[in-house]
């Protein structure tokens, strides 16, 4: 065989070899070639979207309208907040509710502390009842209570002795009386013919006296089978001291009636409020049993009439003494809140007490903002008077505060608080 042809077939099937594996080797590489090409494709396409994209968006028109968007949607919620805030109470509603408005200015307010204290009887306004003679007592009315009314010369008890062992002392008084009368008049006549002796007739009228005094006293208080026992002025019972069917003494008291007229009211100071006592001029109270209603001195005629000196060593309180007219029904012996009034501040805003609601211990008042519509507003109280409570911050001069009425204007509020179309349910 030539050798060239040889070499020409070796090199041919060497070159066929190489061929098959270059193949193999061109298509793995285009393969690769396949998913590179791929890969860079869509990250060219990619990039060239978000060129595009890039330079058809404008960040600050989108920051601009993002923030119109918000102010609207802030402005929106702000208004939406403000219409539920404002409470709506037609002029028809605050009629029926007897509201009542009262303009805030700044006016004088009295400094003031608060103390406990009693209502007091002024002195010789009261008269003691007492028994004219022994016996069993039995109430002349179905009862005989504390604070009870009675007229002068009311009879409130009598006062029977017939069930006793030495018997009815009205009847003994009587029968005394007479015996002695026969008995004086029997030795006057003997004393003229000097029958009997000058001392005998003086015994004799001396205890005919004495019966006539003792019988003249009990015959104007017999009452059917006993003596009656009636209140000496008008007024009313302050202490009821006997009970029906028990037994008293002559000269036991029974009851004490006061004439109601001038009362006195005692409040107790505590050490830290002394440094008003140069400065005390006048005091309200309330009662427990009459909520709602202050009592001022200035309206009763009060006026201050002792203050304690020193404090005893079992107490560390000060008594301070008003006395006034009892033209508001106060109760003698009832124990009374007392806000005692010194120096005047001027330039005070205050409401009165009415006009507060509170919540969760904050205090709270209602503004009028127009015709129909309200707000609630909190405050910050300063002192009290029992009337009027002192505004520290919360309310400006000109506004118009809800000082009668408020809790109905609170009411209009709850019902009102959930807005049209707002639900709690997901």
């Amino acid at each position: 065989m030539n050798l060239n042809i040889v070499k020409i077939s070796v090199l041919g099937w060497t070159l066929a070899l190489a061929g098959c594996h270059s193949g193999h080797q061109h298509d793995h590489d285009g393969h690769q070639h396949s998913h590179s090409t791929h890969g860079e494709h869509h990250h060219e396409d990619h990039d060239e979207d978000h060129d595009e994209d890039h330079v058809g968006h404008d960040h600050a028109a989108e920051k601009e309208h993002d923030h119109e968007e918000h102010d609207h949607d802030h402005e929106a919620a702000k208004g939406e907040a403000h219409a539920i805030d404002e409470i709506s109470f037609s002029e028809a509603q605050a009629k029926a509710a007897g509201l009542e408005l009262e303009i805030v200015k700044k006016s004088a307010f009295a400094q003031v502390e608060e103390a406990a204290g009693q209502i007091l009887v002024a002195g010789g306004d009261e008269h003691v009842m007492v028994a004219p003679m022994s016996g069993v007592v039995a109430y002349a009315k179905k009862t005989v209570a504390n604070g009870m009314p009675v007229g002068n010369k009311e009879t409130l008890f009598t006062i029977s002795g017939q069930s006793m062992v030495e018997g009815d002392a009205v009847a003994k008084a009587q029968s005394e009386y007479e015996a002695a009368k026969a008995e004086y008049e029997r030795t006057a006549d003997l004393v003229k013919d000097k029958i009997v002796t000058q001392s005998v007739f003086e015994n004799a009228k001396l205890r005919y006296e004495n019966a006539k005094a003792s019988y003249a006293g009990v015959a104007k208080l017999k009452s059917g089978s006993g003596a009656s026992v009636s209140a000496p002025i008008a007024g009313f019972v302050k202490n009821c001291m006997v009970q029906p069917g028990e037994y008293v003494q002559a000269g036991q008291p029974m009851a004490v009636v006061s004439k109601n007229k001038r009362l006195q009211l005692r409040a107790d100071m505590c050490e830290h409020t002394f440094g008003l006592l140069p400065s005390l001029k006048s005091a309200n109270f309330v009662m427990p049993y009459r909520p709602g209603m202050v009592f001022k001195l200035n309206d009763m005629n009060g006026k201050l009439i002792s203050t304690g000196k020193a404090v005893s060593e079992n107490s560390f309180m000060l008594p301070v003494i008003f006395e006034f007219d009892n033209v508001g029904d106060v109760v003698p012996g009832a124990f009374v809140q007392v806000f005692l009034q010194g120096a005047e501040r001027q330039g005070v805003i205050s409401v009165p007490v009415g006009a507060l609601t509170e919540e969760q211990g904050l205090f709270y008042v209602y503004i009028q903002v127009d015709e129909d519509g309200y707000m609630k507003r909190e405050v910050k109280l300063g002192q009290s008077d029992g009337d009027r409570t002192e505004i520290l911050s919360g309310l400006q001069e000109g506004e118009k505060v809800v000082v009668k009425g408020a809790t109905q204007v609170r009411l209009a509020a709850a019902s009102g608080r959930i807005p049209e179309g707002h639900s709690h349910s997901h």
